[in-house]
C-alpha cells in the first residue's frame, strides 16, 4: 500500500511539472508569436522606397500614415517651393495624391481643403478639420 501511495505520489509530481514545462513553453510560444507579428510590422512601415519618379531633393517627409495604413511622402512641386504634393501609396498599390500649399516652413494645407499638415522632425502631423469637427493625428517619419 505504502509503495502505491509513493508511486500516485511520484506521478503526481511528474504532471505537475509536466504541465508547469507545457504552460512555459505555451508562455514562450506565444511570445515568439507577438514578436514575429511586431517584426512584420516593423517591416511592412520601414520597408519602403520612394519611387524614383520622384526627385529625392525636394522632399520634405515622408512617414507613414495609420488612418490608411499608407506610406505617405510630403514633395515640393518644383525648387519653388510654394506647393507641394502628399502622395499616399496605399496597400492595395493606389496612389493617392492632395496638392498643397505652403503655409509656413512646415505647414502645409491642402489646396482641397480641410486638411493641414506639419512637419516636425519626427513626425507628420495631419490635422483633418469639417465645419464642426476637427481630428489630429501624429504620424511617424519614415525618412532614410
Amino acid at each position: 500500500m505504502q509503495t502505491n501511495k509513493l508511486i500516485l505520489t511520484i506521478a503526481l509530481a511528474g504532471l505537475t511539472l509536466t504541465s508547469c514545462e507545457e504552460e512555459k513553453k505555451d508562455e514562450f510560444s506565444s511570445l515568439l508569436e507577438q514578436i514575429a507579428m511586431y517584426k512584420q510590422q516593423e517591416r511592412e512601415i520601414f520597408d519602403f522606397y520612394v519611387p524614383d519618379s520622384i526627385d529625392e531633393a525636394l522632399i520634405v517627409a515622408t512617414y507613414y500614415d495609420l488612418d490608411t495604413k499608407a506610406h505617405s511622402v510630403i514633395v515640393f512641386a518644383d525648387t519653388n517651393k510654394k506647393t507641394a504634393w502628399n502622395f499616399n501609396f496605399l496597400p492595395d498599390s493606389t496612389i493617392q495624391r492632395d496638392k498643397l500649399e505652403q503655409k509656413n516652413y512646415n505647414e502645409f494645407a491642402s489646396i482641397s481643403g480641410g486638411v493641414q499638415y506639419i512637419v516636425t522632425p519626427k513626425s507628420v502631423n495631419k490635422i483633418v478639420q469639417s465645419s464642426v469637427l476637427s481630428m489630429t493625428q501624429e504620424n511617424m517619419r519614415i525618412d532614410k
